[in-house]
C-alpha cells in the first residue's frame, strides 16, 4: 500500500513538473539585439516590438520558427531635418562566421523614398527609373514604427536561412539603422554625406559638425 501510495505522488509531481515547470525548447526562446549606436546618428532605434507588444532588446522572449516576420521596430528621428527614408539592416549570427567565406543571412527594410538628387547615377549621371516606394516625412522628434523585414523578402529570406539550417534554429537577430536620407538631398551612412554638385548622384562626405551647422533651427 505504502508503494503505490509512493509511486502515485511520484507520478503526479512529475505532471505538474510537466504542466507547471515545463523548461521552453531552446528553440523557442528568441532574442533581438540592437547595435551599438554611433555617435550623432539621426535615427536611433528606441523600441523592439513582437506582435504589438514590446520586448526588451538582449533579452529572450517566446516566439515560434517565422518570429522575425513579427518584429517590428520603432525609430526615432533624433535630427534636426525631417527625415525621407530609412533602411534598417541586421543578420542573422547563426548562420555565418560574418566573413566573406562563411556570409551570415542579412534582415533588411527600408521605407520612405530617395530624394530627387539621388535618383541619378554617379557612373553614368542618368536618372535611375522612378522610385515606387511610398514617400515618409519624418519631422524631427517623432517616431514611425516598421518591420524588420519587408512583405516582399519573406520568401527570399526563408529561401536563404533553409538552405542553411531549419527556420526552427534561428534564436537571434542584431539590427541597426543604416542609411538615412533628408529632405534637403544630404543622407547619412555611418556618417553624413552631401551631394557633390561637379558629379550628377555622387556624394562627398561632411563632418558631423558642418551638416548640424547647415541643419540646425536658426
Amino acid at each position: 500500500m505504502r508503494k503505490r501510495f509512493t509511486l502515485s505522488l511520484c507520478l503526479l509531481f512529475v505532471s505538474a513538473t510537466l504542466v507547471f515547470g515545463q523548461v521552453l525548447p531552446k528553440e523557442s526562446l528568441k532574442t533581438v539585439y540592437i547595435s551599438r549606436t554611433l555617435p550623432n546618428a539621426p535615427v536611433t532605434i528606441i523600441r523592439v516590438l513582437y506582435q504589438g507588444k514590446q520586448v526588451e532588446p538582449g533579452m529572450p522572449f517566446e516566439a515560434g520558427d517565422n518570429w522575425l516576420r513579427g518584429v517590428s521596430v520603432v525609430l526615432k528621428n533624433v535630427s534636426p531635418s525631417d527625415v525621407v527614408l530609412i533602411n534598417i539592416f541586421g543578420d542573422v549570427p547563426e548562420t555565418g562566421a560574418g566573413t566573406t567565406g562563411s556570409p551570415r543571412v542579412p534582415v533588411a527594410n527600408g521605407v520612405g523614398r530617395k530624394p530627387e538628387v539621388a535618383m541619378y547615377s554617379p557612373l553614368t549621371g542618368q536618372r535611375k527609373s522612378e522610385d515606387a516606394s511610398e514617400p515618409i516625412n519624418l519631422e524631427p522628434g517623432k517616431e514611425l514604427t516598421i518591420p524588420l523585414l519587408s512583405k516582399e523578402y519573406y520568401e527570399d529570406f526563408d529561401s536563404l536561412v533553409t538552405a542553411k539550417q531549419p527556420l526552427s534554429s534561428i534564436t537571434k537577430c542584431e539590427i541597426s539603422v543604416a542609411t538615412v536620407y533628408f529632405s534637403d538631398g544630404t543622407k547619412w551612412a555611418h556618417g553624413y554625406w552631401e551631394p557633390d554638385a561637379s558629379t550628377p548622384g555622387r556624394y562627398k562626405p561632411i563632418s558631423s559638425d558642418d551638416w548640424q551647422g547647415k541643419h540646425k533651427v536658426r
